[in-house]
């Protein structure tokens, strides 16, 4: 695997490939990988000639600094992984690479920057596209692969392809999921042995909703505000947990609306349990 840290430097790189009609994969991460990530490096690799991934913890997509300051960094151990699993050329710029003025540019992602993730953080949103069309830009990749967990940041990158014309593919890969149930992410590694215990409850609540859901006994939005009810009682402060659609996310409580087409459904779950942030979401397919 190849290791680049400049923009020029990983654009002479994929000219040589993409002149000798090499297909590229992509996955950008922001480090402290996981199997998720991994995952998401294998299937690429067997759909792509190349397979290049990066690893930028972008500043401009945390609204809040402390966050920030407390994501989880593991270098090393990153690049032996993504070794491991296939990657062919990892790009690993610094934020001055990524960022050498002050950025002017604000994006506007519109109504889905005004709801759930987007709502509760102001101007995530305009950092993740941002960083989303540079490395596009840059890479210039065939297909990109990213992964369900992070479903609206899926959905806003979607409109970025489509609205740019960038000539690229969107696929996404299935959240990987803990033993228990819990969706694998970088933020996992923050918590204590207590909070670890209690983390699952969000796919066992989400778990649940969908069943009942599907059983047609109660009201959805019965079953949401009970398995808020549920996470508060556990020591979560829940943020949101509601039904949307997967590609605008607006919020749907009609039944027969999701029965009729449950593929185009997801229970969404933001939660903050002792200062650690979650989110997941489950497709309500029966």
């Amino acid at each position: 695997m190849i290791t680049v840290k400049s923009i020029h430097e990983i654009r002479e790189i994929l000219i040589s490939h993409r002149r000798a009609g090499r297909t590229f994969g992509f996955v950008p991460t922001m480090g402290a990988l996981h199997e998720g990530h991994i995952s998401l490096i294998r299937q690429a690799s067997q759909q792509s000639d190349l397979v290049v991934g990066s690893i930028f913890v972008n500043p401009r997509q945390f609204n809040n600094s402390q966050d920030f300051d407390l994501y989880p960094k593991s270098e090393e151990q990153d690049i032996a992984m993504l070794e491991q699993s296939g990657c062919n050329v990892l790009f690993l710029p610094d934020v001055t690479e990524m960022y050498p003025k002050r950025v002017g540019l604000t994006i506007q992602m519109g109504s889905i920057d005004q709801v759930l993730e987007g709502s509760h953080r102001p101007g995530h949103f305009s950092g993740v596209a941002l960083v989303v069309i540079k490395l596009l830009n840059i890479i210039q990749p065939d297909v990109l692969w990213l992964g369900q967990k992070d479903l609206q940041q899926v959905a806003v990158v979607s409109q970025i392809i489509q609205e740019l014309s960038f000539p690229v593919r969107l696929e996404i890969g299935a959240t990987v999921r803990e033993a228990d149930g819990l969706a694998m992410s970088s933020r996992n590694r923050r918590f204590s042995r207590e909070d670890r215990q209690l983390a699952p409850a969000l796919f066992q609540e989400m778990t649940k909703i969908k069943d009942l859901l599907h059983k047609g006994q109660t009201p959805l939005q019965n079953l949401l505000e009970q398995g808020k009810a549920n996470l508060e009682v556990k020591g979560f402060k829940t943020e949101y947990l509601t039904a949307v659609h997967k590609d605008t996310f607006e919020t749907v409580l009609n039944v027969k609306l999701i029965k009729a087409d449950p593929y185009s459904y997801h229970l969404c779950v933001a939660a903050e349990i002792n200062g650690i942030r979650l989110i997941d979401n489950i497709s309500l397919i029966p």
